[in-house]
């Protein structure tokens, strides 16, 4: 659902906070492109803390009992000068 929610970020020039995996996917292109678009961006790597997030269902065949899996996320916060907002 990146793609579609990068997507109505740039559509609407909105100003948003924006948490996201950092593992490459298709829609990165799109986030990175949105500094070339007139976003101005702040992005910060988050820390991994065994309760950035909750349990969820296991996924079949993979390793590592109860353990948290280890995402690495950023956050970014991206502001839209006020000339392209609509």
């Amino acid at each position: 659902m990146m793609g579609e929610i990068l997507r109505k970020v740039v559509d609407e020039h909105a100003d948003v906070v924006l948490v996201y995996p950092e593992w490459p996917r298709y829609w990165q292109v799109m986030f990175r492109s949105m500094g070339e678009r007139g976003a101005q961006m702040a992005v910060k790597e988050l820390p991994h803390r065994p309760d950035l997030f909750s349990k969820g269902p296991r996924v079949p065949g993979r390793r590592g009992g109860d353990r948290a899996p280890f995402y690495r996320v950023s956050c970014a916060v991206i502001v839209w000068p006020a000339h392209l907002r609509k």
